[in-house]
């Protein structure tokens, strides 16, 4: 009994240790060619105006693809976010963006019930599905677009970064750094590629 809690401590220690060698390999790999070309709809489900929200936005409508559709979603007309999306939509006139009420919702998932409206006017067959507080590098729809070349990939997923702005979001960030991504290419490393997406 002395030596289950050593035991159990190395088995952790090991895991963590596999987990980050196998983060900072998957960092290090050589990336495929960005591809600026290949059109692309981008769904954003929006709740509510939360902090840093026009910023985030704003960064999916300043891609560097040429043919970016982003289509911004709501489950009522009164949401605090439609009047930043709206406003938004013409400061950038020449992108392809628009706005979509869900209306009245279908089941209990209301970030689904957006989905499910915002998708019947996708124009384009690659879809990019992403939350409201993500703030998105110029160059992240092109790096995208680039890792689905390879034949043998059907669904790109994205790590990111939690900005500690409280005590709770650094713990959730910590956490995502030392358990949540580790796991993940862990994950990538015994299954020779991931066949799930996060989120």
């Amino acid at each position: 009994m002395e030596l289950l809690f050593p035991a159990l401590l190395a088995c952790a220690a090991a895991f963590y240790g596999l987990g980050t060698a196998l983060l900072l390999r998957h960092r290090l790999r050589r990336r495929p060619a960005a591809d600026p070309d290949t059109p692309v709809t981008v769904l954003k489900p929006l709740a509510g105006a939360i902090s840093g929200l026009e910023t985030a936005l704003e960064s999916f409508l300043r891609q560097t693809p040429g043919r970016v559709q982003v289509i911004f979603g709501v489950g009522s007309p009164d949401d605090p976010a439609r009047p930043i999306a709206e406003g938004l939509i013409l400061r950038y006139p020449r992108v392809d963006a628009t706005l979509v009420v869900a209306g009245p919702p279908i089941g209990p998932n209301p970030k689904v019930n957006s989905l499910r409206a915002m998708v019947v006017h996708a124009r384009h067959d690659v879809l990019v599905i992403a939350d409201d507080d993500v703030l998105a590098p110029p160059h992240l729809l092109a790096r995208l677009l680039g890792e689905l070349r390879n034949p043998a990939v059907g669904l790109v997923t994205a790590t990111y970064r939690v900005r500690p702005r409280s005590l709770p979001l650094a713990l959730h960030g910590l956490t995502m750094a030392t358990e949540f991504f580790p796991s993940v290419v862990t994950a990538q490393g015994l299954e020779g590629g991931l066949a799930f997406a996060l989120g």
